[in-house]
């Protein structure tokens, strides 16, 4: 039967059933603000409040968790070979292996609150203060962008592969699949 996964202000993590009864939670250490990733092999990963990014198991048990320098607000992005990548308050971008270990980090301009999405091929894109951030699988930057204001929406991806973000004067820009 199929569960959902929302985090929660009360410093859980909830598998819900479609009736909404309760299947497990999951302690974190502080508010779960942003909305939980499935890896393929069902493990749901969340980042926290804490500083940290949990990787808990479809049984609710602990698999893993990472600790960033600061709040994260970020939503996790799964790329197909299982990379995880996830912004924080610390001014960095991550990219974490499968079973939580460091692959790469890049210094950002400000704090990463959009979360990140990635194309078919592995390219990474995310928004932090003005700055949007396209980056190669290997922790290269392909390109940046500086919005002139800050980044209010996370990057989305169309079928294309055109990328759309929102900035906070109203803007809704546009990349074609070419950038």
């Amino acid at each position: 039967m199929a569960l959902y996964y929302v985090g929660s202000l009360d410093c859980h993590l909830y598998a819900l059933y479609p009736d909404g009864s309760l299947q497990w939670r999951f302690p974190t250490g502080d508010e779960a603000n942003s909305s939980p990733a499935v890896r393929s092999d069902g493990v749901i990963v969340v980042g926290c409040k804490d500083h940290h990014v949990y990787a808990i198991n479809p049984d609710g048990a602990l698999r893993w968790r990472y600790a960033t320098g600061e709040v994260i607000w970020s939503s996790p992005a799964i790329a197909p070979d299982g990379t995880i990548y996830v912004g924080s308050f610390d001014r960095r971008f991550y990219a974490l292996t499968a079973d939580g270990r460091l692959r790469w980090s890049f210094a950002t301009e400000a704090s990463v609150t959009s979360s990140p999405v990635v194309d078919v091929d592995g390219v990474v894109y995310v928004g932090s203060y003005t700055q949007l951030y396209a980056f190669h699988p290997d922790g290269t930057v392909k390109w940046v962008a500086d919005l002139g204001k800050m980044v209010s929406s996370s990057p989305a991806l169309a079928a294309d592969g055109s990328l759309y973000v929102g900035t906070v004067d109203h803007t809704l820009w546009a990349f074609g699949p070419t950038v």
